[in-house]
């Protein structure tokens, strides 16, 4: 039998054909054939301690199989060749990168772009040593049978950061932004580390780029975290965005549907100050 399309379930039935007459048709069976999907080569490398050596301006393939597995890729630069491009494509589902140096903790990159569109990480200023990629679905996100590809590239010359999605890293002393728990259902902790000491922008929003929530806080240089309260917003997608001085990071939110049954509907913007401290934050609101 030919034509039948891989990973697919099919259902036949089975008739007797004589030349006293037919029987009656058997009772249906169901059978798959066999998917083409890709060999993911490089498990297991589901922890930063084990994470696969990989080799520069080489595109590879692996797979983000369940909802909880989680890639861990290292790469070396060289002292003729500082600058850092970590690019993901060929995405089945919404897989982000992160980029961290050889502890697998210090963060110094990320990329989150909402659905199948590539990653791309910028890191222009890193100091020569070992640097650690993770790929990971968002929200549990995975495709048993669909590779991704992935490629780390290095560099004399900077890399252009044209390109949408990506983020450039400008200086040792990154800025995470860390938000928690995420998913939420309406209390919500923003992280970051603030590089130098000045007003930062918190802004969460929609897809359309609705500001939806809006707070401005003057930081101080160091670890910075506020508590939001956004048990107004619908449930659903939203990113949260952090203006530093001149540096921008952007984190997913997902909003849980605890929170959409629960939450009191407020109507307009919301503005709160906690001391001297003045916060601005400004989320996107995304509909799932």
């Amino acid at each position: 039998m030919t034509g039948l399309t891989a990973g697919t379930s099919y259902q036949f039935q089975v008739q007797t054909v004589c030349s006293a007459g037919n029987s009656a048709y058997s009772s249906p069976v169901t059978f798959t054939t066999t998917a083409t999907g890709c060999t993911d080569t490089w498990e297991s490398n589901n922890t930063a301690a084990t994470a696969k050596l990989i080799t520069v301006g080489t595109n590879i393939n692996a797979l983000i199989g369940t909802s909880t597995d989680v890639d861990y890729f290292k790469f070396s630069n060289t002292n003729s060749q500082k600058k850092i491009k970590i690019t993901l494509t060929n995405l089945p589902a919404d897989y982000d990168i992160r980029l961290y140096k050889s502890n697998g903790t210090t963060q110094v990159g990320i990329s989150q772009n909402g659905g199948t569109t590539s990653e791309t990480i910028t890191y222009n200023n890193g100091a020569v040593g070992t640097y650690i990629i993770k790929v990971y679905g968002y929200s549990g996100a995975y495709n048993a049978t669909s590779c991704y590809t992935l490629m780390a590239q290095i560099s004399a010359s900077n890399f252009k950061t044209e390109d949408p999605g990506t983020i450039e890293t400008e200086t040792e002393t990154a800025n995470p932004l860390t938000l928690y728990p995420n998913p939420t259902t309406g209390t919500l902790n923003v992280e970051f580390n603030s590089a130098v000491s000045g007003n930062t922008t918190i802004r969460v929003f929609d897809l359309t780029g609705r500001t939806v929530y809006s707070e401005i806080v003057e930081s101080k240089e160091g670890l910075m975290t506020r508590e939001l309260n956004l048990q107004q917003l619908q449930k659903g997608l939203y990113f949260v965005e952090i203006s530093n001085s001149g540096q921008k990071l952007t984190e997913k939110l997902l909003i849980s549907w605890e929170a959409f049954f629960s939450r009191q509907s407020v109507v307009g913007s919301r503005q709160s100050a906690v001391g001297s401290r003045q916060y601005f934050v400004g989320i996107r609101y995304i509909v799932s």
